[in-house]
């Protein structure tokens, strides 16, 4: 409880530290989460029947008209190195899903995928993988025209 005589804020510590703001009119920067997608499909192979299975960690996010060009760096999970994309808008998605996780562009949303977690062929076993759950961030930077 608070006395009468006491301060709204007591000083805990004094700090001093240089802060770094880019407002850059020319740049857009999203910070966004990673999301696990998952995927399965089947295939033939002569009169067999063979299985893919894959969990990827990707991020979406939609086309920015005005865009010249855009980058995505990854960071952030303990079990995943830090990766940086780049691309010239109206270019295909440089790292696109497996086809059947997802879509690399469609209506308007970028899919982006860092890593996957699971097995991308487990060929003739109907299982699932089990991939480890998505962690980290996405920062997208957008460079506008």
């Amino acid at each position: 409880m608070k006395g009468k005589d006491d301060l709204d804020y007591n000083l805990f510590d004094e700090v001093k530290g240089t802060v770094n703001i880019d407002n850059d009119p020319k740049k857009r920067i999203l910070q966004l989460p990673v999301d696990e997608l998952h995927g399965d499909t089947t295939f033939l192979v002569g009169t067999q029947t063979g299985y893919n299975c894959a969990k990827i960690w990707a991020t979406s996010f939609p086309e920015d008209k005005d865009a010249k060009s855009y980058q995505i760096k990854f960071y952030g999970a303990k079990n995943a190195p830090d990766q940086t994309y780049s691309w010239i808008a109206g270019a295909a998605t440089p790292a696109p899903p497996q086809p059947y996780a997802g879509k690399g562009y469609s209506g308007g949303i970028f899919t982006i995928t860092w890593i996957g977690t699971g097995n991308y062929g487990n060929g003739w076993t109907p299982a699932h993988v089990n991939g480890a759950p998505a962690e980290g961030k996405a920062q997208v930077t957008i460079f506008l025209k």
